[in-house]
């Protein structure tokens, strides 16, 4: 989807399912980082090189993933769509349409971890942030796909 089109409709339609995506963590994670987090992917919805939306048969947005420099950078699900295989069908067009060898999760979000380690990826190594909002940086093994 090209940048030019997320208007504030569209990405607040987006913000949506991740907030969905992430209830789970209410009460886990301070306010604080909660906003945090949705503050910085609200700039990866509007600025990521690559954002691939999946909508439901009424047209509303379920789930969205963003790919840049071949880096898996977010991928979320609305939690009604989890396990009927579409985060499996993202991470192959992330795979095989954007060249992603790399995954960066935030360390807290332990289903998305591992999912990516269902879906073949290694974790690697953790990069900086605050308590909440340090990532786990994931290799693709190539052999397991």
């Amino acid at each position: 989807m090209d940048i030019e089109s997320r208007d504030e409709n569209l990405v607040n339609e987006i913000l949506g399912v991740y907030e969905k995506s992430i209830e789970h963590l209410n009460g886990v994670m301070p306010k604080e980082s909660m906003e945090e987090i949705k503050s910085n992917t609200e700039k990866m919805i509007k600025n990521i090189e690559n954002l691939i939306i999946v909508k439901n048969d009424e047209e509303n947005i379920i789930g969205f993933m963003g790919c840049e420099n071949e880096n898996l950078e977010m991928l979320y699900l609305h939690p009604d769509y989890k396990n009927q295989g579409i985060g499996k069908e993202l991470i192959n067009i992330a795979i095989n349409n954007h060249n992603v060898n790399k995954a960066h999760i935030v360390k807290i979000n332990t289903d998305g971890i591992d999912f990516c380690r269902h879906m073949g990826f290694i974790p690697c190594e953790i990069t900086n942030g605050s308590l909440y909002n340090e990532a786990i940086e994931m290799k693709l093994n190539k052999e397991a796909n």
